[in-house]
């Protein structure tokens, strides 16, 4: 596997290639300190997954991602210092696939890179799962919704998978943490209300898809059901 990271302190990238290297010894880790030599190995290496720090010398990291979304479906990291809601959904929002506050813990961060190159089929998971207007395809990224086929990223997949599984209960903001990082992150909440915002624009940006999914304040969501099977 072959990561690489877009960061302008030498000791955070000092430190994210030895977490990488003690969890991963065959991985290729590359490193640029800046925002347009970064662009440039990312269209040379080809990676399979970037780390981006938003706060970078020659341009903001929210403009890398819209520079490599536009060529490329490779799943990116943010790891930054803005801890802010509202930048995790600009990033997340941008095309982003997670995102890692600074200063930023080990297996957390481990976890997290783990759930973004993994497979995309999880043949442990139960695809026959299905509710009234919901069922899964081939895959987990594969959905069905009033017969109508949609695609899913794989965290959105595995989402709909935990709510669809638990259907007409609570599932926890703790519970889709540790579902989706191994772990109940403290830094998960921002990241899952995108996942689950993409995940009802995709099933239909309507009032309906806020009665299928709904939020339960201060503690998480519920898919609602009312078959009978």
């Amino acid at each position: 596997m072959k990561i690489l990271m877009i960061e302008d302190d030498h000791k955070i990238i000092e430190n994210v290639d030895l977490i990488l290297k003690i969890a991963w010894p065959d991985i290729i880790f590359i490193a640029s300190k800046r925002a347009d030599s970064g662009i440039k190995l990312f269209n040379k290496e080809k990676p399979d997954l970037v780390i981006v720090d938003i706060c970078l010398p020659d341009t903001n990291g929210f403009e890398v991602i819209k520079q490599i979304r536009a060529v490329s479906a490779v799943p990116i990291l943010i790891l930054s210092v803005l801890s802010e809601e509202r930048d995790v959904v600009r990033g997340l929002e941008l095309g982003a696939n997670d995102y890692i506050p600074k200063p930023f813990r080990q297996m957390e961060f481990i976890a997290r890179i783990r759930n973004l190159t993994r497979k995309s089929v999880f043949p442990d998971e139960d695809l026959s799962i299905k509710s009234r207007n919901i069922r899964f395809g081939l895959s987990i990224r594969q959905v069905y919704y009033n017969d109508r086929e949609i695609q899913l990223t794989r965290t959105e997949g595995r989402i709909l998978h935990k709510l669809l599984e638990k259907r007409n209960k609570v599932v926890s903001y703790q519970e889709l943490s540790n579902e989706l990082w191994g772990d109940a992150l403290p830094t998960a909440i921002p990241s899952i209300k995108v996942y689950i915002k993409h995940l009802r624009e995709k099933l239909g940006d309507d009032s309906l898809c806020y009665k299928i999914i709904q939020n339960i304040p201060q503690v998480g969501y519920m898919l609602v059901d009312n078959s009978e099977e």
